[in-house]
């Protein structure tokens, strides 16, 4: 057994022997030729000696390896030039001269006189027309035509035609009970009650009697308030159904002079012009201002129109105090 694994190995031995043996002469030539024309490279027989040793050795045919490449030409290595030292420059030294601070000099203050503005005058404003004032009719307006035409208004009413005019008190308690002290101290404003006979009663005459109004000195024009009372008018009525001992389904009204309702009825149609005729609704609204009883908020049918009355010249017996 040990001589078969010799035999073995040795027989291993010799071929790899052989086989570097035949790489080392199957390697090429270098050629030196200038042209870089290369010869393939001739191969030598083996000698018979060693073929017949080979053919001994190995029972086998042995497959070698295929030749390597030719080797490629080794680049000569060049040797670095040597680094050329950099001469040294000469270096000129700058002496730094001393610094001397400038003499310091006085500054001059220059003063500026100061410049006058000029005086802008302001741009006039273009010229606005004046707008139309409001007409106010009073007393001397009106004059005796005026009040002519006022009484004659007030008999259209009293025979029941025309236009259903209404004049709203203040809403304000305080600016009503200063008109109706007003009215009834200075205009000479009557307070009645008015049953479903239109009988009138005051509080004077006999008890349960209807009480006979003049005609000539009063207007037909009664005034049924619809609102608030004034505290001397609600205590008026009070005292007017205490003094007849009933009339509780009886409604105040309010009577005024005749020359206060033509004053009245002259201003409205001053103010509504032409269109009196056929008006069917004509409102106001009683105001104060200062010692003046004025009449505004004038409106036809309901469309607005501009204008006031001014009553104060029908109340001649009024106080200043009221």
């Amino acid at each position: 057994m040990r001589d078969d694994r010799f035999g073995k190995l040795m027989s291993v031995f010799i071929s790899i022997l052989l086989g570097c043996c035949l790489v080392l002469l199957v390697l090429p030539t270098e050629t030196t030729n200038k042209d870089e024309n290369r010869k393939q490279p001739t191969k030598t027989a083996a000698p018979k000696s060693l073929d017949k040793k080979l053919a001994q050795a190995t029972p086998s045919s042995i497959i070698l390896p295929a030749p390597p490449p030719p080797p490629m030409p080794v680049a000569k290595a060049v040797p670095p030039k040597p680094k050329m030292q950099p001469e040294e420059k000469q270096v000129a030294k700058v002496i730094p001269k001393p610094i001397t601070k400038p003499k310091s000099q006085p500054v001059k203050q220059v003063v500026r006189k100061p410049v006058p503005r000029k005086a802008i005058a302001p741009k006039p404003r273009p010229a606005q027309p004046n707008p139309k004032p409001e007409p106010t009719v009073s007393l001397a307006s009106a004059g005796k035509k005026g009040l002519q035409e006022g009484r004659a208004l007030l008999r259209v009413l009293e025979h029941g035609a025309g236009p259903m005019i209404e004049i709203a008190w203040p809403g304000s308690a305080t600016q009503r009970d200063i008109l109706y002290k007003r009215f009834s101290q200075c205009f000479g404003m009557r307070i009645a009650l008015v049953d479903e006979q239109v009988g009138l009663f005051v509080d004077e005459g006999q008890p349960g009697r209807k009480w006979e109004i003049n005609m000539d000195r009063f207007s037909g024009f009664l005034r049924q308030p619809s609102g608030g009372l004034a505290r001397n008018e609600r205590s008026k009525v009070q005292r007017i159904r205490h003094y007849h001992g009933g009339l509780n389904q009886a409604s105040p009204i309010r009577l005024f002079p005749r020359n206060v309702d033509a004053l009245l009825l002259s201003g409205l149609g001053e103010i509504v012009g032409s269109a009196y005729k056929n008006a069917k609704n004509i409102r106001a609204t009683y105001r104060i201002e200062g010692q003046h009883t004025l009449v505004g908020g004038i409106s036809v049918d309901g469309r607005p129109l501009p204008g006031t009355i001014d009553l104060s010249g029908a109340g001649r017996g009024c106080s200043r105090r009221v």
